[in-house]
């Protein structure tokens, strides 16, 4: 078992030295712990993109009350102000993503000892 990264366990094998019927589980092993590390990997810039929209929340609503001055006005405000309620929403959301994310890696941590001892 190897440790690439901070939130990445990868089980190293030869097919040919262990039980046929053990390789999914390790397949899908890693393939989960590479999908915990891209989660973790992207959730902090998803969150910065995210923060920068909102950070210029009011340039951007100044932005589309210009360009739809007219009837559709009041639309288009509404929509850039759903918009942007959403994108917060977004952020809480993937701080709860990653939150999780990092329990279950714990949990393969914890299961870690017991893949070794399948692997020897």
């Amino acid at each position: 078992m190897t440790r690439p990264y901070a939130y990445c366990l990868e089980i190293i094998y030869d097919g040919r030295e262990i039980p046929h019927s053990i390789i999914p589980a390790f397949i899908s092993f890693n393939l989960a712990n590479r999908t915990i590390k891209e989660i973790l990997d992207k959730g902090p810039s998803l969150k910065r993109s995210v923060r920068m929209v909102l950070d210029n929340s009011k340039e951007l609503r100044r932005e589309v009350l210009v360009a739809s001055l007219g009837p559709g006005m009041a639309d288009a405000l509404t929509n850039c102000h759903e918009n942007l309620e959403t994108l917060e929403i977004v952020i809480t959301r993937v701080d709860e993503v990653e939150a999780q994310t990092k329990k279950i890696f714990d949990e393969f941590l914890t299961f870690q000892a017991d893949f070794q001892n399948l692997s020897v």
